[in-house]
């Protein structure tokens, strides 16, 4: 169930699964890559206002010959490599003043369905866009807030299979219906304002963001007759009417149970070919 107020995030039509954050002090540049598929793209930020829309994005597609003169005109330029092998931007955020940039930066191969990982969050990171943030006492307190969720304990995602839904899903929506309408399942978004930010509040793409999910997410390998067969069990929390049991209990008015959980189980062979792909390729 999604209430219908709420801004359908939407899946990407291309993946990027890998990020470099080069600076200097009025000028974030986020190179967004996709190894395999040899297709990049730069995101260059303004450091010097507090607007969050004052972002560019090139909207340029660029090849590994191509994105090499880029990144040494970036470098030329006096921007230092500031963060690198980033997994995963997980959206935007601002608190009293200045933005900030959530980022995956450690990551773990929990399940592979279809040819598709599901990875766990490691490590994460909160990256001041501004050059030399100020830091007043509410600040500082929301920072900390922010942080008291330890995204690192039971946070997955996948850059290429949708997770937030259920394998069923999927496949309908990628053999039955062509692909359209491909959107997460907001409910079990839990960075879901974070992209808000993102594409609504900044008009970035799909591409640049990844939805997290909170739960539980692992895969064992059995033998059958000789044969390998694989359990993967996945469970979504839903951030919807979420909390400590001593604060939510029960229905709220719209209808969502407390601290609602979708497990599914899915049973499936490694000869199997994949479940879902992303539409389109770069």
């Amino acid at each position: 169930m999604e209430s219908d107020a709420e801004f359908r995030l939407q899946r990407p039509t291309v993946i990027l699964n890998g990020f470099d954050i080069y600076e200097s002090k009025t000028r974030l540049c986020i190179v967004g890559s996709n190894e395999s598929e040899g297709y990049y793209r730069v995101l260059r930020i303004n450091r010097t206002t507090d607007d969050i829309k004052a972002l560019v994005d090139d909207d340029t597609s660029y090849s590994r010959e191509s994105i090499q003169a880029v990144v040494s005109g970036i470098q030329a330029s006096g921007m230092k490599l500031v963060v690198a092998n980033v997994c995963g931007i997980l959206g935007f955020v601002r608190f009293t003043k200045g933005c900030y940039i959530s980022l995956v930066t450690g990551r773990k191969p929990v399940a592979l369905l279809g040819g598709h990982y599901v990875y766990h969050v490691e490590d994460t990171r909160l990256l001041s866009i501004a050059f030399r943030p100020e830091r007043s006492d509410a600040e500082e307190r929301c920072i900390t807030r922010f942080k008291n969720v330890d995204l690192t304990k039971n946070f997955y995602y996948s850059h290429t299979y949708d997770i937030t839904h259920t394998l069923q899903h999927n496949v309908d929506m990628g053999t039955v219906r062509g692909g359209s309408e491909r959107t997460y399942h907001s409910m079990f978004v839990w960075n879901y304002q974070l992209i808000c930010n993102a594409t609504q509040g900044v008009g970035l793409g799909a591409e640049w963001t990844i939805a997290l999910i909170h739960g539980y997410a692992d895969q064992s390998k059995l033998s059958i007759y000789g044969r390998d067969v694989y359990i993967t069990l996945i469970a979504r929390r839903s951030r919807v009417f979420a909390g400590v049991r001593y604060l939510k209990r029960g229905v709220n008015d719209a209808g969502y149970v407390a601290n609602d959980v979708e497990t599914e189980q899915i049973v499936n062979m490694m000869e199997v070919t994949s479940f879902d792909m992303p539409a389109g390729r770069p």
